[in-house]
C-alpha cells in the first residue's frame, strides 16, 4: 500500500551533572556523609591543613526512554460517499451510467475535509458521514487535484463539524517508523485501524494523475475504501493519505 506524503520517537535523558570538585580530593557519595579529613605530614613532623571532603552524587548511565505513543484523534476520520456520472466521449451530448463508491476522509483546519481526488471524480452528489452517526451530510468539492489525487471538501451544515477535533500534520517520516491507517474499507460500516512501518520512500507513479511524486510503502493491511484516509504517526500527527495499492 502506498501512501502520499503530506524524528525518532526516543529521546536522550541527560545524565545528572556532577557536582565541583573542590581542591584536590574529592569522595563521591550519595550522602553527603561526614567524613573524616585526611591530615598531611610534612618532612618536619609537622601536621599541615586538612584537605576538604565533597559530596557528589553518583553520575547515572545514560539511559533511551520510549516517548508514549499518542492515540490519533478518530473522529476526524469521515466516510466519504459518492456518485459518478462519468462522460461519454464517444456520445458527447450524454453521459454514462450512474455509480456509487465510498471511501475516507478526515477534517483539517478551516473547516475542511481532505480525501483522494479518484474518490469524487466525476461526481454528482458528495455526502460526508461521522463516526458513530447515521447522518450523512451533503458536502461541497472546493478543488480536485488530479495530479496529486488530492481533493478538499467542506460541509455548509454547522451540525457537523460539532465535536470535531481537526488533524495535524507531521514531518515526513523515515523508513521503519511506525504508522497506523484509519479508514473505512468495504466490507463493513464502522472504522478500521491498522498499523505497519514504512518499508520503502522513493518517487513513484500516481496512477489517477499520470505523474510521479513522492509517496511512501507501508506494510499495513488496507483494503479498498481507505483511499483518503489518514497514516498516523506516534505522535498522533499526519504523515501521509492512504491513495493506491501497489
Amino acid at each position: 500500500m502506498y501512501l502520499q506524503y503530506i524524528n525518532p520517537t526516543l529521546q536522550y535523558v541527560n545524565p545528572t551533572s556532577a557536582a565541583t570538585i573542590n581542591d584536590a580530593v574529592s569522595v563521591p557519595s550519595t550522602e553527603p556523609n561526614n567524613i573524616a579529613a585526611p591530615r598531611l605530614v610534612d618532612q618536619n613532623g609537622d601536621c599541615g591543613h586538612a584537605l576538604g571532603v565533597v559530596s557528589q552524587p553518583l553520575q547515572e548511565e545514560p539511559r533511551w526512554e520510549s516517548a508514549p505513543r499518542v492515540v490519533p484523534s478518530m473522529d476526524a476520520v469521515v466516510k466519504v460517499f459518492c456518485v459518478h456520472t462519468a462522460p461519454n466521449f464517444s456520445l458527447p451530448w450524454q453521459r454514462k451510467k450512474q455509480y456509487s463508491s465510498s471511501s475516507s476522509g478526515f477534517v483539517i483546519g478551516g473547516r475542511r475535509v481532505l480525501t483522494n481526488a479518484h474518490s469524487v471524480d466525476h461526481h454528482t452528489q458528495v455526502k460526508l458521514k461521522k463516526r458513530g452517526s447515521d447522518t450523512k451530510y451533503l458536502a461541497t468539492v472546493l478543488a480536485i487535484g488530479t495530479e496529486c489525487d488530492i481533493a478538499m471538501l467542506t460541509v455548509s451544515d454547522d451540525e457537523f463539524w460539532e465535536g470535531i477535533s481537526p488533524v495535524k500534520f507531521g514531518c515526513l517520516p523515515a523508513l521503519q517508523d511506525a504508522v497506523t491507517v484509519v479508514g473505512y474499507p468495504i466490507g463493513g460500516d464502522t472504522i478500521s485501524v491498522t498499523s505497519g512501518v514504512v518499508s520503502r520512500m522513493e518517487i513513484l507513479s500516481y496512477v489517477h494523475g499520470s505523474t510521479e511524486l513522492l509517496g511512501m510503502q507501508i506494510d499495513a493491511a488496507i483494503n479498498s475504501g481507505n483511499s483518503g484516509g489518514p497514516a498516523f504517526n506516534d505522535k498522533g500527527k499526519c504523515v501521509g493519505i492512504a491513495f493506491q495499492s501497489s
